[in-house]
């Protein structure tokens, strides 16, 4: 386990003659990863959460579609400025889930079904929006971080 701000030592395979010092410290950023205020640009209509490029495709002739790729961790405030902004307004009109058989990134089931994720719907379903499940649900994609 890592200490932030502490060095950690990586043994890595070093070929003779390279520039590379064996056994390098290496210092992790004392600073935890941020990935910024959940904002989505543009005026999506219809935003389909999916992995693949196959599925969205469908999509392409429904009004202003966009994708939310779930090989991407993301968390649930990005699903929520997708849908509807800060002041509850609703900005996108459909959502389309291709989760059942792979929930995404970092996500396990229980996101869509109990917890935040589901929250999210939820609201936007009070909102007016339409949830569709995808009626050909996707498995993990095999290249997901080389098989």
């Amino acid at each position: 386990m890592c200490d932030p701000g502490k060095d950690v030592v990586v043994d890595l395979p070093v070929k003779p003659g390279s520039d590379f010092t064996y056994g390098q410290p290496l210092k992790p950023s004392a600073k935890p990863f941020d990935y910024g205020p959940p904002t989505f640009a543009g005026k999506a209509k219809t935003i389909v959460v999916t992995w693949s490029a196959e599925t969205y495709k469908q999509y392409q002739s429904a009004p202003s579609p966009a994708a939310i790729d779930t090989k991407i961790p993301f968390p649930p405030a990005y699903l929520a400025a997708a849908l509807y902004d800060e002041k509850g307004t609703r900005r996108a009109d459909r959502l389309v889930l291709d989760v059942s058989l792979y929930p995404g990134h970092c996500k396990t089931a229980e996101f869509w079904t109990t917890g935040e994720g589901k929250k999210t719907i939820d609201r936007f379903k009070q909102l007016g929006g339409q949830i569709d499940q995808y009626p050909k649900p996707k498995p993990k994609p095999t290249d997901l971080f080389g098989k």
